[in-house]
């Protein structure tokens, strides 16, 4: 796990909870349709009609001053009160427990267009994973051709390998990201000469301490990622036993790692790291991305070696 700096915070979307009538409401519970005043009033005047009819329609009863009270009268009493205040009532108690609700097709009317919402959401995840995935099987043609043109010193090949690494890793981070998240991604490299993993790149991390940070193998979270060679992937990293702090009181919490191997032998050269703020394990979708990602940074990191080697008889 590695340390923390400040990031923009983007708004949380609403949760919902489902309702006792079993209908799905709108989070921010807003105030349901009303019926129109028209018909509001036909209903009272015909509630009214009937149970005038009742308490003076009854043998014996006369108007004005004999009214005759019964059950169906009490019935058509209810019936114009109901009226009266349908606009402000979502629903009403019935005897043995049983609920009268209102609206109920409004509700769920509501619930089709949040699911309809949702469906949209999720095919637009797939088609930009889809495009992702599309865009970065092109790039590797794209670097190749890159270094064979413009790279005539070994820094020139550092500085196309940064940028290939860096640009998949903020498309990378526009996808895995979600809102009210903050999301960064970092890639640490094994280096001989340090006995360990170093930071070699990353998207958000400047901070000296952890520039100067080494994992070795087996020690902390990215350590032991490298020595197991597989993914982890944590709620909160924080809390594993396994996790080293570089700077204290840390603010990220979910990580995902993914170890980034040689394409050659399968060999660990080092570990992608996708840090999260929230205390949640990333979806499937984002380990998709980020092993897409690490074999990304293999290839890159394996070509771009290689060229550099060879630079000498160029």
């Amino acid at each position: 796990m590695i340390d923390e700096s400040p990031d923009p915070l983007a708004l949380t979307d609403p949760g919902e909870v489902d309702d006792d009538d079993g209908s799905t409401p709108s989070a921010d519970d807003r105030p349901l349709e009303r019926i129109p005043w028209f018909i509001q009033l036909l209903w009272v005047v015909l509630g009214l009609f009937g149970f005038i009819d009742s308490v003076f329609g009854s043998a014996g009863a006369s108007f004005p001053l004999h009214p005759i009270a019964s059950t169906t009268a009490l019935l058509w009493l209810v019936f114009v009160i109901i009226g009266l205040i349908v606009n402000h009532l979502d629903k009403i108690g019935l005897p043995g427990g049983a609920n009268l609700s209102f609206r109920r097709l409004q509700r769920a009317e509501q619930a089709a267009v949040k699911s309809e919402i949702s469906a949209g959401a999720l095919r637009k995840v797939l088609a930009d994973y889809s495009d992702l995935m599309q865009n970065w099987t092109q790039s590797v043609n794209l670097f190749t051709e890159e270094l064979e043109k413009y790279a005539k010193t070994d820094d020139d090949v550092a500085d196309i390998l940064a940028r290939y690494c860096l640009g998949r890793m903020e498309e990378a981070r526009d996808l895995i990201a979600e809102r009210g998240d903050r999301t960064r991604l970092s890639f640490w490299w094994y280096v001989d000469d340090a006995g360990g993993l170093k930071l070699l790149f990353s998207d958000d991390i400047r901070d000296d301490a952890t520039l100067d940070h080494v994992f070795k193998p087996g020690v902390g979270l990215i350590g032991q990622c490298f020595v197991e060679s597989r993914v982890y992937n944590l709620a909160d990293a924080p809390s594993s036993i396994y996790y080293e702090a570089i700077r204290p009181s840390p603010e990220y919490h979910g990580l995902l790692l993914v170890p980034v191997k040689r394409k050659t032998d399968e060999t660990p050269i080092g570990v992608l790291s996708v840090d999260r703020q929230k205390s949640e394990a990333f979806d499937e979708n984002a380990q998709n991305v980020g092993s897409a990602l690490a074999d990304l940074i293999g290839y890159a990191m394996e070509t771009g070696l290689s060229f550099e080697l060879g630079s000498a008889t160029r």
